[in-house]
């Protein structure tokens, strides 16, 4: 959406107040990127762009409606993965297995073979360790393993200590193996919505 001056975006938006825009330099501070990834954003038909032409300066921004939608399809979005990766590892626990990143990363459309993707599903994985430690009083995460190693990653262990669940001086190995047994001890008692909620 364009305007031919300050004067004619303002009368607009004073008969259309839904016509306000946000600053592209506001958008990129609250999606944590750089306005010029904003700005592909709108060439690229993700965000609904804005412009209105000064005398001195032509004003860019986003569209709040377009913006809260995006951001909630993205929320909701992340909410479904959840879900899914939570399916996938209740399934494993109640199995009694271990189970690899590249089967907890495939169910949600992700590879191992991106960083992107490794730590987006490295913080989901926390998100659902924290959730579980303190509902549970064990890391969900404990039973996804590296493929090779067939033990978590550094993550897994960095986050135990960070939440206090390792106490000092326990070999990691063992903390490792005491939080599987107690995931499937829980996943054998219980159905995997109880964990959940």
């Amino acid at each position: 959406m364009q305007f031919k001056s300050v004067e004619a975006y303002l009368e607009a938006l004073k008969q259309d107040p839904s016509l306000a825009m946000i600053p592209l330099g506001m958008v990129a501070e609250w999606k944590g990127i750089s306005r010029s990834a904003v700005a592909d954003q709108i060439k690229t038909g993700r965000l609904e762009g804005m412009a209105v032409k000064g005398r001195r300066k032509t004003w860019r921004g986003v569209t709040p409606k377009a913006l809260f939608a995006q951001a909630e399809a993205v929320e909701s979005g992340q909410r479904e993965q959840r879900r899914l990766v939570l399916r996938v590892l209740s399934k494993a626990a109640a199995e009694g297995r271990l189970i690899t990143y590249g089967e907890v990363m495939a169910p949600v459309g992700m590879a191992p073979s991106n960083p992107r993707h490794r730590a987006a599903i490295g913080n989901l994985l926390s998100d659902l360790s924290r959730d579980s430690l303190q509902r549970h009083g064990f890391l969900l995460s404990a039973i996804v393993v590296q493929k090779g190693s067939r033990r978590p990653n550094a993550q897994f262990f960095t986050l135990a200590r960070e939440l206090g669940s390792q106490p000092d001086g326990e070999e990691p190995d063992a903390f490792w193996r005491g939080q599987c047994d107690k995931v499937f001890a829980s996943f054998r008692v219980t159905t995997p919505t109880e964990i959940a909620e």
